[in-house]
């Protein structure tokens, strides 16, 4: 899932840390992307095949210019958006890269972008999603 979400996010680079987002240096990027497995609910076995929904989380970053004004902030939040908006489109498309276990991803949920630290001028934008996924238990 995170190699279909790299191809979509060019510019990007990865979260060192993704549980806790702050603890990252952003000195050379403050364009920056994370996965994180939540939890996972409702799982069967049926036909000897495992199902199971899982929820995810992705983590973007950018970076905006803290001025008299929201401006910076605003054009960084909406290019979070755009991005977010790629990447889901990119998920749905590819089934996350595997397509063989991956039969659905819904529903999308992007939640507020939020300044991380203003004097970092780093701004971070939340989507959560869920997996639903089966695979043979042989």
């Amino acid at each position: 899932m995170e190699s279909q979400i790299a191809t979509v996010l060019t510019e990007y680079s990865e979260l060192d840390y993704k549980w806790d987002v702050e603890k990252n240096h952003f000195y050379q990027n403050k364009k920056r992307y994370g996965v994180r497995p939540l939890f996972a609910d409702e799982l069967n076995l049926i036909n000897k095949k495992y199902a199971a929904l899982q929820q995810f989380e992705i983590i973007l970053t950018n970076e905006f210019v803290n001025q008299q004004t929201d401006e910076g902030l605003q054009a960084a939040i909406f290019e979070l958006y755009d991005a977010a908006s790629e990447v889901i489109k990119q998920l749905d498309k590819t089934k996350g890269g595997l397509p063989a276990i991956i039969f659905n991803i819904n529903p999308f949920s992007i939640g507020e972008a939020e300044p991380l630290d203003e004097s970092d001028g780093v701004v971070v934008l939340r989507i959560q999603f869920t997996v639903q996924y089966r695979e043979n238990l042989n």
